[in-house]
């Protein structure tokens, strides 16, 4: 048995499968990390819910709507289905049409209490909504429509939409997130206002996550919550290999091939009735914390490379004595200066080291 790890093929994870994974493939997305690190290019807010006749006397713009399913009806063919409907509350109806939807088929239909979010279009009779976000009223996401959502806008393709790698990103995402390895000590961090970098990672993708998001390793306890942004006091079974007591207690293979664990985890828990400015600064502040990572981990790679070159290269000794000093000063025609002078002397110096000068 072995869990996750963000090296391993995408497929492994709930919701994608191998066909699944050949069109992420498509977009770059081969592995664990490579989804993780598959950030979102834009957040898109979805208005908190309002009667319909409200909404239709707005014309246009984005807007949350309830009610009940009714008249629904599937023509177009079997390539191409359409899905249309009328959603109605007791204020009014609106007529709502679904393009190349075929999974609404098994899903939803007339009677269904639902919530609808989207962009109204004009129509022939009025406002429609054309290919809404639709979610059920008694859902852990039509609670949180009831007051508003931002939700994270993927760069996609005709294979899969932005919705679909939403879905599948927030089913896995609390898993995880307890792979991403911190490499700053909580002083640090501190000292820098910076948050955990599994909260910042988090909140690329849901800004709205809360801080006392779960990251606890599948079958183990949940992890303990973290404290205030700027600390690195996570759970312990929020580290890799930090709990082998929950590792043993996981399933696994009873044929003596090894199976791998999918890192699945409670749903992200996402903050209520935040407000934009709060949504923008944790979006702002998740953002400066990845740029300060690629900053140092470039800083880092050139101390390396010039570390391996002092040590690793050697170069020919150029001794500067004091003919060669004179020949050099007699170039200049005019005095050097004491701070002309102590260069010189350290690039002569420098030429006589047994490493290269740069």
């Amino acid at each position: 048995m072995a869990l996750l790890k963000l090296s391993d093929p995408v497929q492994f994870l709930k919701g994608v499968g191998p066909a699944r994974a050949a069109v992420f493939a498509e977009l770059g997305i081969r592995t664990v990390g490579e989804l993780l690190f598959y950030f979102p290019r834009d957040l898109s807010h979805l208005p908190g819910r309002m009667p319909v006749a409200q909404a239709i006397k707005q014309k246009d713009g984005v807007v949350t709507v309830a009610g009940v399913l009714e008249r629904c009806r599937w023509h177009g063919n079997r390539w191409k289905p359409v899905f249309s409907c009328r959603l109605a509350d007791n204020t009014a109806a609106i007529d709502v049409t679904w393009f190349n939807a075929g999974w609404l088929r098994k899903e939803f239909g007339e009677h269904d209490q639902v919530i609808l979010s989207g962009k109204l279009r004009p129509g022939r009779y009025g406002p429609t909504l054309t290919n809404p976000k639709i979610t059920r009223q008694e859902s852990e996401a039509g609670e949180r429509l009831k007051v508003g959502q931002w939700e994270p806008v993927y760069p996609a393709s005709a294979a899969i939409s932005s919705r679909q790698i939403q879905q599948v990103v927030q089913r896995n995402l609390s898993g995880m997130l307890r792979l991403v390895e911190d490499f700053f000590p909580p002083q640090y961090l501190r000292r820098r206002e910076l948050p955990d970098r599994w909260l910042a990672v988090g909140r690329m993708h849901f800004p709205a996550m809360s801080q006392q998001q779960a990251v606890s390793a599948p079958g183990s306890p949940a992890a303990q919550p973290p404290v205030e942004c700027g600390s690195a006091a996570t759970a312990l079974d929020a580290r890799p290999g930090a709990s082998a007591k929950a590792a043993a207690s996981l399933p696994h293979s009873t044929n003596g091939e090894e199976s791998r664990v999918p890192v699945a985890g409670p749903s992200v828990a996402l903050d209520a009735n935040l407000p934009p400015a709060e949504v923008q600064a944790r979006y702002a502040a998740a953002r400066r914390r990845l740029a300060w990572d690629e900053a140092f981990m470039f800083q880092l790679a050139l101390a390396v490379r010039r570390r391996s070159r002092q040590t690793l290269l050697r170069a020919t000794p150029m001794p500067c004595d004091e003919r060669i000093r004179e020949r050099i000063l007699r170039r200049f025609p005019f005095a050097l200066t004491a701070a002309q002078a102590r260069a010189i002397g350290q690039i002569c110096g420098d030429l006589a080291k047994p490493e290269p000068m740069n």
